[in-house]
């Protein structure tokens, strides 16, 4: 969860500012994100991290290019998502149940 988390910049943008504060280690991104509920009624997903489900977790679905969320923008911002293998990692990390 090391590299999903913290070593691919989301915490540049979100460290302790931006729309979700993720704090500046794993650990308090982990705990910011997975159960977590999302507050956006627009948004496809009712939580940030589903363990076992990327497709009901908006983390991925900002994150990955051509999926659908209604809540915002794609991140990182100004993209229309990350690389493909960034992504992948992260549906992998998900829905193998998002352990830390």
């Amino acid at each position: 969860y090391d590299k999903v988390l913290v070593g691919n910049g989301c915490t540049g943008c979100h460290g302790f500012s931006g729309g979700l504060s993720l704090g500046a280690s794993s650990d308090s991104a982990y705990d910011a994100l997975v159960n977590q509920a999302v507050s956006g009624s627009k948004c496809a997903a009712s939580v940030y991290v589903k363990p076992g489900s990327a497709a009901q977790s908006l983390f991925y679905l900002k994150i990955t290019a051509g999926a659908v969320h209604g809540c915002g923008s794609k991140m990182p911002k100004g993209s229309t998502g990350v690389d493909a293998a960034l992504s992948d990692l992260v549906k992998n990390w998900i829905n193998g149940g998002a352990k830390k």
